[in-house]
């Protein structure tokens, strides 16, 4: 079973490629069709995928997807990889049943 902080990133990585392959610039730019029954297995797992997250997690993933079209930063050499604030000493990777942010920008980390 995937961390809640994996859940996250791979839901994040579904909003962002859902969004730019179905928007009219992509269609127009790069002459591909959509296949609409791929899109709608694809909406399907995220909201399989979405039922996985607790409420509270889930919401504010979507506050800050609408925000800012990201939600999830990788932790990089104890660095935020979103606003590259260096993360306080006390910060330790997230048990798999929860997710902590970064106490400058908001987003939530992952830690690989």
């Amino acid at each position: 079973m995937k961390s809640l902080s994996e859940k996250l990133l791979v839901l994040q990585d579904i909003e962002i490629k859902l969004k730019e392959i179905t928007s009219k610039e992509y269609l127009e730019k790069t002459g591909f069709e959509i296949d609409e029954s791929k899109i709608s297995e694809i909406e399907e797992y995220k909201k399989k995928l979405e039922n996985e997250i607790p409420p509270q997690y889930l919401r504010r993933f979507k506050a800050l997807i609408n925000r800012y079209n990201r939600a999830v930063a990788i932790v990089y050499e104890d660095a935020c990889s979103n606003c590259f604030s260096r993360l306080p000493k006390g910060i330790k990777r997230p048990n798999d049943n929860e997710a902590i942010t970064c106490n400058v920008c908001g987003v939530f980390l992952y830690f690989p």
